[in-house]
C-alpha cells in the first residue's frame, strides 16, 4: 500500500507520512479499510496499478451502496457501526463484528440494530 496521508503538526515542520488513516478519524474500522485501499490505488504513481475510471466508479457505488448497522458493544460499552453489503450473511457479519473486536468466537451479542 503507498502512503496516503501527510500530517504536519507545526509550521514549517516536519511532515509525518503514513499508509492509513490516523487513529482520530472518527470511521469506522471496516470503513477506515476500505477508504485506505481506495486512497492507496487513486494515489498510486506506477501507471500499469493506477486505477481504472470504471474501477474506481465500480469501487464507489459499492462502498455507497452498504448497509451501516449499528451494534453495543457491552464489552467496551460502545455504539459501533459498521458497513456490509446488503447479501452478507448473519455468520459473516458476526465473524466480521468479532474480527473487529478482537472477540473469541464463542462471544455472544444481544443487542443488535439497524438504523
Amino acid at each position: 500500500m503507498k502512503i496516503i496521508l501527510g500530517v504536519q503538526n507545526t509550521y514549517d515542520g516536519e511532515i509525518q507520512w503514513s499508509k492509513v488513516l490516523p487513529e482520530w478519524c472518527r470511521l469506522s474500522l471496516n470503513l477506515k479499510e476500505m477508504l485506505e485501499k481506495l486512497l492507496s490505488r487513486l494515489f498510486e504513481t506506477t501507471q500499469d496499478r493506477l486505477m481504472k475510471h470504471e474501477e474506481f466508479f465500480d469501487e464507489i457505488d459499492r462502498i455507497i451502496n452498504l448497509i451501516p448497522i449499528y451494534y453495543l458493544n457491552l464489552k467496551k460499552f460502545t455504539l459501533t457501526c459498521a458497513y456490509f453489503p446488503a447479501d452478507y450473511s448473519i455468520d459473516k457479519f458476526f465473524d466480521r463484528i468479532r474480527q473487529e473486536n478482537g472477540d473469541a468466537i464463542n462471544v455472544e451479542y444481544r443487542y443488535l440494530f439497524q438504523k
